[in-house]
């Protein structure tokens, strides 16, 4: 962000921004500009602040190994979570001064983990499938039975917990077994994760074959004869 003020040639200018625009977001890892450039005369000085996620406290920002500020420009290398955030650049000479906020955001992929994988569970009995999942900005959870949505308006089988990352399947019935996907999704990318529900407790009928040995006569003549009976 370059930014320019023209002055009357041997007078004297306070600080001014002629635009304020946040940088583009960057992928944790990787290195993260900030420029804050005003023109004013005499050439203003530059100072650095992040505000506090909690309070709005104004924090300076110190040179470190990874930050590193030259006139208008903070630079951070390995750029992560904690990073993320708005800053405060001001800009101040003998006139005035003047303050510009930009908003910093650090990518983190989102993972997602789906537990448990697979499970099998009895008729009219309950069992939870649990969504586990990171990233940022922080990603929102929906559900998906077989691939359909799953809405929230059953007295059996309820989304809860913190970000709906639970689904609590009660009274287990045939049509509840299937695959489910659990998806999460910010502005920026989507990941899922997926999981099976088995049907247990149905009863297999079959039946069971037994051979054995008859012995048999017929007038003068006598034999032995194999039977098969189904029990």
């Amino acid at each position: 962000m370059d930014l320019k003020i023209r002055h009357k040639s041997g007078g004297s200018v306070p600080p001014r921004y002629h635009e304020r625009v946040s940088p583009a977001p960057v992928r944790e890892g990787e290195t993260a500009v900030l420029t804050c450039t005003s023109q004013g005369y005499p050439p203003p000085q530059y100072t650095w602040f992040k505000v506090h996620p909690t309070n709005g406290h104004l924090e300076p920002v110190a040179t470190t190994e990874k930050k590193h500020i030259r006139e208008g420009v903070l630079v951070m290398q390995n750029a992560g979570l904690t990073d993320s955030g708005r800053y405060v650049c001001v800009a101040n000479n003998s006139l005035g001064s003047e303050r510009v906020e930009l908003q910093l955001t650090v990518l983190v992929p989102i993972s997602v983990h789906l537990t448990p994988q697979r499970v099998t569970v009895d008729l009219s009995h309950d069992t939870t499938l649990t969504c586990s999942v990171t990233g940022h900005p922080s990603p929102t959870i929906t559900w998906r039975k077989d691939g359909l949505p799953i809405r929230n308006v059953s007295h059996r089988v309820r989304i809860t917990g913190e970000n709906s990352s639970r689904l609590e399947v009660s009274r287990m019935v045939r049509e509840d077994k299937g695959m489910y996907q659990c998806f999460a999704k910010n502005d920026y990318e989507m990941s899922q994760g997926t999981a099976e529900l088995r049907l247990g407790g149905e009863c297999v009928s079959f039946k069971m074959s037994v051979k054995r040995h008859v012995e048999r006569e017929y007038g003068n003549s006598a034999w032995t004869e194999e039977v098969t009976e189904r029990e």
